[in-house]
């Protein structure tokens, strides 16, 4: 599971103003606002995105592959539609499991996408899902890709 901890800290090197949102948020920096919030409830959601300049989507739903495809497709459909209402840009940490296993661990923009895996297909749907606003010009977003053995390291 990815957490935004190193996200947080690293942000208060930027702005003052860090919203921290999970089921269990805790305060990283003093002046971090909290907001315990429920990812299937758009509603909640659309509060804590109104507002917002950048949204980074660091979560991790439960390792499952009925839970990704249940869970996945809606939250992102309901964070980029509040991105674009909000004109917020969106940033979403993913994983690599859409890419061909060939293109690993080399991956650049052009490596294939060819998920291995019903996960990595779950992946190449949200990856789809943006690219397909960022080319309508609806939205500004980034992807950034890395494996979570990168992440492990931090405390």
């Amino acid at each position: 599971m990815c957490n935004g901890l190193p996200l947080a800290k690293e942000l208060k090197k930027y702005t003052e103003k860090i919203r921290l949102v999970s089921r269990n948020p805790r305060r990283v920096n003093e002046t971090d606002e909290l907001f315990t919030v429920d990812a299937t409830n758009p509603a909640q959601l659309s509060e804590v995105i109104a507002g917002s300049e950048v949204v980074y989507v660091t979560i991790g739903f439960q390792y499952n592959i009925k839970v990704w495809q249940s869970l996945w497709p809606p939250f992102m459909r309901t964070v980029m539609d509040d991105c674009k209402a909000n004109n917020a840009k969106l940033v979403f940490f993913d994983n690599v499991y859409l890419y061909d296993k060939s293109a690993i661990p080399f991956m650049t923009e052009n490596s294939a996408i060819n998920p291995p895996s019903r996960k990595g297909e779950v992946r190449k749907q949200l990856h789809e899902m943006i690219i397909n606003e960022v080319e309508k010009g609806s939205l500004t977003a980034l992807i950034g890709q890395g494996s979570r053995f990168l992440r492990s390291g931090y405390q």
